[in-house]
């Protein structure tokens, strides 16, 4: 294949997303847990078996890969803008959103043409994306500019900024719709936000740091929308998941065996999968190599660990799941390839080559959580300053 025939052409700026849902369309069963940038797994019908696409960031050559898992093959290489990070995709599959960090943009892809189709001005060194469960809008975390950009899906328009904490960079909508939440990354807390009114609510402190250089990345939810779970990093091979009761604002730290970067949770919610990054003795191999923990989320204890890169410094960060085949997809900033793990062996069962190192941290579609909200609650529609539309107007 060429690299003509794999480059899709950049598309116009701005337009109505052709992606974005029918007005107030009962959206397939789907939770959006992102976190930050790296890979999205989607299916492209509402069929759970079939295969799905990967949407892959590559920081340094500023491009988005569309990996067709079945096949294990590149299918397309997108120009998006400079230093592409989070990642993120319309409920229905026909748009994916990608935020670009040098650019200050968000990209949104057309999936049926594998290109651009507008770019999006957002706040300083966007990083983390998510989608609301009904398509209705985009959200972007600002980690230069400790904020959260609400994107109109139909639009393509920023219609509301918020303000977080310190260096935002994970986020996550539950799947009810109603809360998103965002990890502030060296601000020791994080954000929720009220999906429909779109500002801050609450913002949960994670108690006192393991160390000053402890950052907080990955962020996902519960299917049930309860807990919380974030990926935290620390100095000295500390790294941790840290559980958070939504409702009490209680948090459980898990210890794993090397800092933590992205998270997933299974479709059933029987167990949360966390990417950490190798510790290396120089010279030498791994002190701990780079991998991926499977933590019950019944008694919150890590029940094994995936090694992934044992000889070299392996960043695996994006980490996404899927009902199709019961895999595990995992991205590595270190090497050239795409992970596939499975659930029923906790092994590595092959590897899909890339062009050049995956970046970031990946969200997740699932299509077996509850419907969504097309709706805001409590006659919130319409009204002014809300950022929601009147019932008869478009999703």
């Amino acid at each position: 294949m060429t690299e003509a025939m794999m480059e899709s052409a950049g598309g116009r700026r701005g337009g109505a997303c052709a992606c974005a849902a029918d007005r107030f369309a009962v959206v397939r069963r789907v939770a959006l847990a992102v976190s930050l940038a790296g890979v999205l797994l989607v299916a492209h019908s509402a069929s759970p078996t079939e295969t799905p696409y990967a949407y892959i960031s590559s920081l340094s050559t500023n491009r988005l890969f569309v990996v067709d898992v079945g096949a294990r093959v590149l299918v397309a290489s997108v120009p998006v803008g400079l230093s592409p990070r989070g990642v993120a995709v319309h409920p229905r599959g026909t748009c994916v959103y990608v935020a670009n960090d040098r650019s200050g943009t968000l990209s949104v892809i057309d999936t049926a043409r594998n290109a651009v189709l507008a770019s999006v001005p957002v706040g300083a060194g966007p990083d983390g994306v998510a989608v609301h469960p009904a398509g209705r809008f985009v959200y972007v975390t600002n980690r230069d500019s400790a904020t959260v950009s609400v994107i109109d899906a139909e639009t393509n328009e920023s219609i509301s900024t918020v303000a977080v904490g310190e260096r935002p960079r994970g986020i996550a909508v539950s799947a009810s719709g109603d809360r998103v939440y965002v990890a502030n990354s060296t601000g020791h807390s994080v954000s929720v936000i009220d999906a429909w009114r779109h500002r801050t609510v609450a913002t949960i402190p994670v108690g006192p740091p393991m160390h000053p250089a402890r950052t907080l990345h990955g962020v996902a939810v519960h299917p049930d929308g309860n807990p919380v779970y974030v990926a935290a990093a620390g100095a000295y091979a500390t790294g941790a998941l840290l559980v958070i009761d939504a409702t009490t604002r209680q948090v459980v730290t898990v210890g794993l065996p090397a800092p933590a970067r992205g998270v997933a949770v299974d479709p059933d919610g029987s167990a949360v999968y966390v990417t950490s990054v190798a510790e290396v003795s120089f010279p030498g191999p791994a002190v701990v190599p780079s991998g991926v923990s499977f933590v019950s989320s019944a008694t919150n204890r890590v029940r094994t660990f995936v090694p992934l890169s044992a000889s070299s410094w392996g960043v695996p960060t994006g980490i996404a799941v899927h009902r199709a085949g019961r895999l595990l997809y995992v991205t590595n900033e270190d090497n050239y390839s795409l992970y596939l793990v499975s659930l029923a062996t906790s092994a590595v069962i092959r590897t899909v080559p890339l062009p050049s190192p995956s970046s970031g941290y990946g969200p997740f579609i699932d299509p077996r959580v509850p419907t969504p909200r097309s709706q805001p609650p409590d006659g919130l529609e319409g009204r002014p300053g809300s950022g929601a539309r009147p019932s008869d107007g478009p999703c």
